[in-house]
């Protein structure tokens, strides 16, 4: 089993950055995955993706939790007080 989570991180230009990470249940294989996300980190129902809130009006985007492109699912999202993060439902 994995966990996904926000936190703050290096990012690619050497400065913090708020990003996901996920790393396996017993603490080993941290993996940083995308930086600069506003929120809401959710796991895909068969565990191949993860959903989150892009920063600006980005909307939803998902990441392979196995690493590759970014795509976006919605865009323009700006309401961010009433929302609560992605679902897959």
């Amino acid at each position: 089993r994995r966990i996904a989570f926000l936190s703050y991180m290096v990012g690619s230009a050497g400065s913090m950055v708020r990003g996901i990470q996920v790393v396996n249940a017993d603490g080993t294989g941290l993996t940083p995955l995308v930086e600069n996300i506003y929120q809401a980190p959710a796991w895909s129902p068969d565990g191949s993706e993860i959903a989150y809130l892009g920063n600006g009006n980005a909307g939803i985007m998902a990441v392979k939790v196995n690493g590759g492109n970014v795509r976006s699912i919605t865009s323009g999202l700006t309401d961010f007080d009433s929302y609560s993060g992605p679902s897959w439902r």
